[in-house]
């Protein structure tokens, strides 16, 4: 933790013949050592930006296809994992569960999704929405001064055993999350947020790393989100670039039924 500001005080008690006791305090002014100033918000951004390839390598690009697995140990379920998204803001991401069956979210530019094996399509709305469409910014990873409120740095601190930058940002949808830069690589390494999961509101820590280089970025492998006592692991296999054709973000026949209904 980063170690406050403050005066630091001793105070000695005297004895004398009369057997008064009088207290007496460090000169007034005095101060310890002084707290390095910490960086500036858009600063660390900017440096992440640049440690991961620069926001010009990823603008080289249209469209993104990932695909990886998801385990959930403490539940003993494991599957697959593959994630499209391309220019400006389409989205799909679908999980294979095993027993839990299939589940999907997705945003198409105006309609954000879901879809689940156990509970059917729905329309997301609320919080649920505002997470999708900031997942299907093309450059979601990368910092957006015109999308962005404010960004803070709060704190110098321990973040996955490594010393990390904590910065606040609030979106201008006021959505809002904690995220960790590396001191020593200027990568983000983690990230904090409350997400929305079946209708609820949760608390989600993000433990991001393991980069690999692909298509002239450096693109996290490794993402482990922790869920209340549940640690979901994301791994990254394989990523493609400009190879998503556009009907991968058609609207699945289920929501489109929802939409359709008067």
């Amino acid at each position: 933790m980063t170690p406050s500001r403050g005066t630091r005080r001793s105070v000695r008690s005297l004895a004398v013949a009369a057997a008064l006791a009088v207290a007496t305090a460090s000169p007034a002014g005095a101060q310890g050592p002084a707290t390095p100033a910490l960086p500036d918000a858009k600063t660390l951004i900017a440096k992440a930006d640049q440690a991961m390839g620069g926001r010009a390598a990823m603008d080289k690009h249209s469209s993104i296809h990932q695909t990886g697995t998801i385990t959930i140990a403490v539940a003993n379920i494991s599957g697959a994992l593959e994630i499209w998204r391309a220019k400006p803001a389409l989205f799909v991401q679908k999980q294979s569960l095993g027993m839990l069956g299939d589940i999907s979210t997705g945003f198409n530019g105006s309609v954000a999704w879901g879809t689940s094996s156990q509970a059917g399509a729905q329309l997301l709305e609320g919080d649920a929405a505002t997470e999708v469409r900031n997942n299907a910014d093309f450059f979601a990873d990368f910092y957006d001064p015109s999308k962005v409120k404010s960004a803070e740095t709060v704190a110098l601190t321990d973040f996955d055993g490594k010393k990390a930058y904590e910065v606040k940002i609030i979106r201008l949808n006021d959505s809002e999350s904690r995220n960790y830069f590396d001191a020593e690589t200027g990568l983000r390494i983690g990230q904090s947020s409350r997400v929305t999961m079946q209708g609820q509101a949760i608390d989600q820590t993000a433990v991001i790393g393991e980069y690999k280089e692909f298509g002239g970025l450096k693109i996290p492998t490794r993402i482990v989100r922790k869920l209340g006592p549940a640690d979901v692991v994301l791994e990254v296999t394989n990523v493609e670039f400009d190879k998503v054709e556009p009907s991968a973000f058609e609207l699945p026949d289920s929501v489109k039924a929802i939409i359709k209904k008067p």
